[in-house]
């Protein structure tokens, strides 16, 4: 994980300038379907602010966290309506909001750089935060063909790429309950990438 965030300490401003104009538009369609606008909702994983901005402008409350103290500073630069929404945060990690703070959360692309034994900790702190009936929409890919026997991608990062079955257990043994829409392709046009968003329920 500490090679992870040191990649996106390092290539911060680069990262930024490749994936904010990414638009995320199926994803963001989900979250409308299941979170009611003007909701309070937690990010984790924020890379370059793009999500929460755009969640900020469909009217939701947002607060964006990530573990890049790198990123973190790009983000103004980029989407200056985001400067006091944003906290830094390492996972798994104690995030400092009481129980039921949130009406929902949101994930792209973040669970993915967990390895297998902190993603428990980190399920069950964000079954904590979230009201009962809250929702969690987590992204995460099916298939990586860049990611070598160990777990890590050919940029040095940690890619937890587990079958589907795996990733529903672990959101259900923290509490949730699961759905997920249909395997879709990467918007990078990266031919051996695929992701599936699942619907998390508490």
């Amino acid at each position: 994980m500490n090679n992870t965030i040191a990649y996106y300490d390092e290539n911060a401003a680069d990262f930024c300038d490749k994936h904010d104009a990414i638009r995320l538009d199926p994803f963001h369609k989900e979250v409308r379907a299941q979170i009611p606008a003007g909701s309070k909702i937690l990010e984790i994983g924020c890379g370059s602010g793009r999500d929460a901005a755009r969640s900020l402008a469909d009217g939701y409350d947002v607060i964006a966290l990530d573990g890049s103290k790198g990123l973190l500073a790009e983000i103004p630069k980029r989407h200056p309506e985001l400067k006091d929404r944003l906290v830094f945060g390492i996972l798994p990690c104690r995030i400092d909001f009481p129980d039921e703070y949130f009406d929902g959360f949101y994930s792209v692309a973040c669970l993915m750089h967990l390895y297998e034994k902190d993603l428990p900790p980190t399920l069950t702190e964000l079954y904590r935060l979230i009201k009962k009936g809250g929702k969690g929409l987590v992204s995460i890919p099916t298939t990586r063909d860049d990611v070598n026997d160990n777990g890590v991608d050919i940029k040095g990062r940690t890619m937890n790429v587990m079958p589907v079955e795996i990733w529903i257990k672990y959101f259900k043994d923290a509490g949730f309950s699961v759905t997920h829409g249909e395997e879709e392709p990467d918007r990078l046009g990266r031919p051996g990438v695929f992701w599936l968003t699942f619907v998390l329920t508490k």
